[in-house]
């Protein structure tokens, strides 16, 4: 059993209507969209783990370094949430986030079956893994649940639904989620949209701040402007923190 951090996190885009709006209803309902495995980026998903040379023309598909398409047919049916351990990555903010355009949600997964996920150089065989993929959820799991190392900056988390009845959306729970990060580069449009959500809910609203001095990203309260007086800037936000009665984000070394 995989204790997962206290908080876990979910970066989100918020470029379009319907990214805004999938957002909102977040923050407002507390249930999130769970992909399926062909919903991915990686072309490389459920593939970590391959079959061994536990049965007979498994050196079919070696000699040519690629599984056939059926070893996805237990898998495709699955959903996926994915979370990350960080709010305060460049890469993911980049990636995920829009380029700071979007927001960051924190979870608390005390109700979420999270488990964290397996980096590697390779992928890894199991003999008598059959290369129609027929052999159950334990075995899916696995593959759901590696990836290649470049993948590491990640700091990946999943909840991951097997069989034919995996949900579409489902309950995050726990009051989640617990805060709202925003992208300093937010349109104030889409800010105010999302500050009206949090509101609704009494979700505490934060948004990045980019210390180019410390070379490192951030979380500050909502609209938090620093005083050029020299006061260190981990008071003006702890200051900022006690006036709006929000918890200070940790990381301030």
């Amino acid at each position: 059993m995989h204790i997962p951090p206290y908080h876990l996190y979910k970066y989100k885009a918020l470029s379009t209507e319907r990214d805004i709006c999938r957002t909102i209803a977040i923050i407002e309902d507390g249930t999130i969209y769970a992909p399926k495995v062909d919903e991915l980026n990686d072309p490389f998903e459920g593939l970590g783990v391959v079959p061994g040379l536990g049965y007979a023309g498994v050196s079919l598909p070696k000699a040519v370094e690629r599984t056939p398409s059926r070893f996805k047919n237990d898998i495709r049916g699955c959903r996926i949430l994915s979370l990350t351990e960080t709010p305060v990555s460049p890469q993911m903010w980049a990636y995920y986030a829009g380029c700071y355009t979007g927001a960051c949600l924190q979870i608390n997964p005390t109700l979420l079956d999270a488990e964290p996920m397996r980096y590697a150089t390779k992928a890894y065989s199991i003999d008598g893994l059959r290369v129609d993929g027929r052999d159950g959820n334990n075995i899916a799991r696995a593959r759901l649940l590696s990836k290649h190392i470049d993948w590491s900056h990640e700091q990946e988390w999943r909840v991951i639904y097997t069989g034919k009845e995996s949900p579409e959306y489902i309950s995050l729970g726990n009051d989640n989620p617990s805060a709202v990060i925003l992208g300093h580069k937010c349109t104030n449009e889409t800010m105010m949209r999302i500050r009206e959500a949090c509101s609704k809910t009494n979700t505490p609203l934060y948004q990045t701040y980019i210390s180019d001095w410390k070379y490192r990203v951030r979380i500050v309260p909502f609209g938090f402007e620093p005083r050029f007086d020299g006061t260190p800037l981990e008071k003006q936000v702890r200051d900022e923190c006690s006036r709006q009665n929000v918890s200070m984000f940790e990381g301030w070394d």
